[in-house]
C-alpha cells in the first residue's frame, strides 16, 4: 500500500503588532497540534519590526516559546526577508501557509494580499472578508445593512479630533450617555479599549486609543452577558458550507475581558453551551451565519455577542482569525459542539484552505494585450 504524501505546512507567527506575544502562544499549540503523520511542519517568525526569519522544519516537541524564535535576528531589510521567504516556500512544492498572525499585518489583509500574489494557499479568510472584518467602522457598516443587531456607535478619526478636539467632545457626549466605550477601530485583544465612566478619563482614554490606531470607534456601553459563536466553513462552497459551534459564553470578575484577562491570567470560565433558551440559540447561530455571508468568509469566524435582559442579544464584533491558545474559545467550543479535537481541527481549516484555493483557481481568466 501506498503511504500517502505529507502536506507541507509553513505556520507563520509574531508580526508587526500590538498582539504579537498573543501570536507565539496560539502557534505554539498550533505546532504542538498538527498531526506529524499527515503533515511535514515548517516555521516563519516574524519580528517586531517586520522581518521574516524563514526557520525551516518545526521541532517535533515545542516545550517553550522560545524555541519559536531564532536567537539572532537578521539584519536584512523586510523585502529581503519576504523574497528569501518566497525562495523556500516554492522550494517546498505545494505548500500551504498557516498565518498564526493576530492583528495588523495579519488578520487585516495585508498577508493575504501577499499570499493571493504569490500563488500560495492559506488558511483562513481572505482579503475582503479580512480588511473588513478587522475595520470595526467598516465590519458595523456592513452588519446594519444586513440588519444584524448591534449597539450605537461612532468612528471619529484623528485628524478630526486634533482640528476640534471641543467639538469631538462635545459630540460624543451628545451621542451617549456614560459609561461608553472607546476602541482603536483596528484592533484586537482589547489592547486600546478603555471604558469611559465620566468626562475627567476621557481625554487620556481617547489619547491612549490613538496609540494604536488613526481612527477610534466609540460604542454605547451594552455591558450583559459575553457570549462566542464559532463558525467553521467557507461561504461559497456546496460540500462544506457554513456552520456554527453551540453558544459560549465567558464568565468574568472585570466589566470586560481585557488583554489580561484573556491571555496571562487563564482564570476566565468557559460556559458550553450557555444558559440560554433553545429559540435564543437558534437565533444567535442565524445571526453568526448571516454575519459569515455578509463578510464573505473563508474558513473561519468567531462571533462575539452581548446578551442583555430578557435575552435581547447585540453582536458587538467578530474575529477573522481568533485566538488559539490554550485558553481560546473558538477551538474549545468545537470541542464542545461536535467532540473535535485541536488537531483535528487543524485538518479541517486545511482542508477548507485547498477547497477556497482550488476554487478560486477553476475560475476562467481572460487577458486581451
Amino acid at each position: 500500500m501506498n503511504q500517502q504524501k505529507k502536506k507541507k505546512v509553513i505556520v507563520l507567527y509574531g508580526g508587526r503588532s500590538v498582539e504579537h506575544a498573543v501570536s507565539l502562544q496560539s502557534a505554539k499549540a498550533v505546532i504542538a497540534s498538527l498531526n506529524r503523520s499527515r503533515y511535514d511542519v515548517f516555521l516563519t517568525y516574524i519580528s517586531p519590526t517586520g522581518v521574516w526569519h524563514y526557520l525551516g522544519p518545526a521541532p517535533e516537541i515545542v516545550e517553550s516559546l522560545d524555541q519559536l524564535i531564532p536567537e539572532t535576528l537578521s539584519p536584512q531589510s523586510v523585502s529581503q526577508s519576504m523574497a528569501l521567504f518566497l525562495e523556500a516556500a516554492t522550494s517546498l512544492n505545494d505548500c500551504i501557509a498557516f498565518p498564526v498572525l493576530h492583528g495588523s499585518y495579519g488578520e487585516d489583509g495585508t498577508i493575504q494580499g501577499f499570499f493571493e500574489m504569490a500563488g500560495i494557499p492559506y488558511v483562513g479568510n481572505g482579503v475582503l472578508a479580512s480588511s473588513t472584518g478587522m475595520d470595526k467602522e467598516t465590519m458595523k457598516n456592513i452588519f446594519a445593512q444586513h440588519q444584524i443587531p448591534q449597539g450605537q456607535y461612532l468612528s471619529v478619526r484623528k485628524s478630526q479630533y486634533e482640528a476640534d478636539t471641543h467639538s469631538i467632545v462635545s459630540l460624543v457626549e451628545h451621542t451617549f450617555s456614560y459609561p461608553f466605550y472607546v476602541k482603536p477601530s483596528n484592533g484586537g485583544s482589547s489592547v486600546g479599549v478603555h471604558k469611559i465612566t465620566g468626562p475627567e478619563e476621557f481625554r487620556s482614554s481617547v489619547d491612549d486609543a490613538f496609540l494604536y490606531d488613526q481612527k477610534l470607534l466609540f460604542e454605547e456601553d451594552l455591558t450583559g452577558r459575553e457570549m462566542q459563536i464559532a463558525v467553521l466553513g467557507n461561504t461559497s462552497s456546496s460540500l462544506h458550507p457554513p456552520k456554527c459551534s453551540l453558544v459560549g459564553e465567558y464568565f468574568q470578575e472585570h466589566d470586560f475581558m481585557d488583554y489580561k484577562a484573556k491571555y496571562v491570567d487563564g482564570k476566565l470560565v468557559q460556559s458550553i453551551p450557555a444558559a440560554l433558551r433553545p429559540e435564543t440559540a437558534d437565533a444567535m447561530k442565524k445571526v453568526a451565519l448571516t454575519a459569515f455571508e455578509a463578510l464573505e468568509c473563508t474558513g473561519l469566524l468567531r462571533v462575539d455577542f452581548f446578551v442583555r435582559d430578557q435575552e435581547r442579544f447585540y453582536v458587538n464584533e467578530v474575529n477573522t482569525l481568533p485566538g488559539f491558545t490554550p485558553f481560546s474559545m473558538y477551538p474549545t467550543l468545537w470541542q464542545k459542539s461536535e467532540n473535535l479535537s485541536y488537531s483535528s481541527l487543524l485538518d479541517e481549516l486545511l482542508m477548507l484552505a485547498e477547497e477556497a484555493y482550488t476554487a478560486k483557481n477553476s475560475l476562467t481568466r481572460r487577458f486581451s494585450l
